[in-house]
C-alpha cells in the first residue's frame, strides 16, 4: 500500500528550519495547505521574522514552536517539536499538546478512516464519532505499510509547485520532485535519514 501526504509549503525544503524569509511564504496559510487554517490562526509571523529565529533550526529555538511543525521536518536531520492547540469547541481547561518529531518525519492522519461509516455513532448520542474505532482504523491503516516497499507521495496543493515521491525505508534512496507542466526532475540522495510515522492515541 502507498500513501499521499500533503505538506504545508516551506521555502527551505522542509529541512527542519524556519523559513529564511518567512514573510514571503504566503502559501503555508493557504486554503489547500495542510493544515492551512490551523497554521493561519496559530502562526506568529512577527516571531518568525526575528533575527534569532528566521532561518534557524527549530531544534535550537527556545522561544517558540512554529505552527507548521507537522511537516517542517520532512527532510530535516534533527529532532523538532510540534504544537497542537485544542480546538475552540474543546474543554476550556485543555492545554496544547507538544509532540516530539523525529528526523525526517511528518504528522499525518488517515482521513478516510476518521470519517467512514463505521465510526459514526447512532443519532442522539453525546459524541458523533466512535473514537475507539477511529484509533483502530488508524492502527490498521499504518500496519498495512511495508518498509522498503510502500511509497510516500509528498505533495503541496494548488498554490504550490512541488510534488515529491520517495521510498519508505530506513535509509532514503532517492527523492524525485517535479512541477506540474514542467518536464524536469531532480534526484538527490538523502543520507542517514529515517522515515517514521507518528501516531498517538490522544490525537484521534
Amino acid at each position: 500500500m502507498h500513501i499521499t501526504i500533503r505538506l504545508a509549503w516551506h521555502n527551505n525544503g522542509w529541512n527542519g528550519h524556519i523559513c529564511d524569509e518567512p514573510e514571503k511564504n504566503t502559501y503555508c496559510i493557504g486554503r489547500y495547505s495542510y493544515p492551512g487554517d490551523y497554521i493561519k490562526d496559530a502562526r506568529d509571523l512577527d516571531w518568525e521574522m526575528q533575527a534569532d529565529v528566521k532561518g534557524k533550526p527549530c531544534r535550537s529555538l527556545t522561544s517558540g514552536i512554529p505552527a507548521c511543525g507537522f511537516s517542517i521536518n520532512a527532510f530535516g536531520g534533527e529532532k523538532t517539536k510540534a504544537k497542537i492547540n485544542p480546538p475552540a469547541w474543546f474543554n476550556k481547561e485543555a492545554k496544547p499538546a507538544i509532540l516530539d518529531i523525529p528526523e525526517s518525519t511528518v504528522c499525518i492522519w488517515n482521513y478516510e478512516g476518521m470519517y467512514s461509516n463505521d465510526v459514526v455513532r447512532e443519532a442522539g448520542t453525546s459524541q458523533k464519532y466512535d473514537y475507539d474505532t477511529r484509533l483502530q482504523n488508524a492502527k490498521d491503516y499504518f500496519a498495512s505499510l511495508k518498509e522498503r516497499q510502500s511509497l510516500l507521495f509528498y505533495y503541496a496543493n494548488y498554490s504550490n509547485i512541488f510534488i515529491g515521491c520517495y521510498f519508505l525505508q530506513s535509509s532514503i534512496l532517492s527523492f524525485l520532485s517535479f512541477a506540474y507542466s514542467h518536464v524536469w526532475c531532480l534526484i538527490r540522495r538523502l543520507q542517514e535519514a529515517q522515515v517514521k510515522f507518528l501516531t498517538r492515541s490522544k490525537d484521534f
